[in-house]
């Protein structure tokens, strides 16, 4: 049998417990429990809230990349328009010139344009993600108003909350 004694003072005798079949709890015995359980749960709310920060953090650095990987395809896109533009160019005054050009010749071409793009684009990306790491919003929209001749009306994306309103403040 259990017993659990709440009176205060006590209304049953510490010695039942020693009864065989008999276990007595007093208001003490049940604080022991409480704090014990107080604490359990405590640290489980410390470890959830560990977990929770951790994927907020993956979550942040997620959605940044995402924005400046926004930027950086536009970036790429405008520089496939004008790389489009300049081998047709080419291609046009190629064929003035010689008359034909082979298609082993076009793809030489185009395959050195893309490495130009390429190679040209490969350290402002760098500088984009890094910038989105950084929360540097305002480097972001600089380099789309550079890279894209298009973009009038503020970024494609919103900003993580109050980077926005910082970023196009220092334009």
């Amino acid at each position: 049998a259990v017993v659990v004694d709440l009176a205060q003072p006590r209304d049953v005798a510490p010695e039942a417990d020693d009864e065989p079949g008999i276990a007595v709890y007093d208001l003490a015995d049940l604080e022991s429990v409480t704090e014990s359980t107080r604490e359990q749960r405590e640290d489980a709310a410390r470890q959830v809230e560990a977990m929770l920060e951790a994927e907020f953090q993956r979550l942040l650095a997620q959605y940044k990349r995402k924005r400046a990987d926004e930027v950086i395809a536009r970036m790429y896109e405008s520089a496939d328009r004008l790389k489009a533009r300049e081998v047709s160019t080419a291609l046009s005054q190629l064929e003035a010139g010689d008359g034909d050009v082979s298609d082993e010749q076009r793809e030489v071409l185009e395959s050195m344009a893309d490495a130009l793009v390429s190679q040209l684009l490969a350290a402002p990306t760098r500088s984009l993600r890094d910038a989105a790491e950084q929360d540097d919003w305002s480097t972001i929209a600089t380099a789309l108003e550079l890279f894209d001749p298009e973009f009038e009306d503020g970024m494609p994306f919103d900003a993580p909350p109050g980077e926005l309103a910082s970023a196009e403040s220092e334009d």
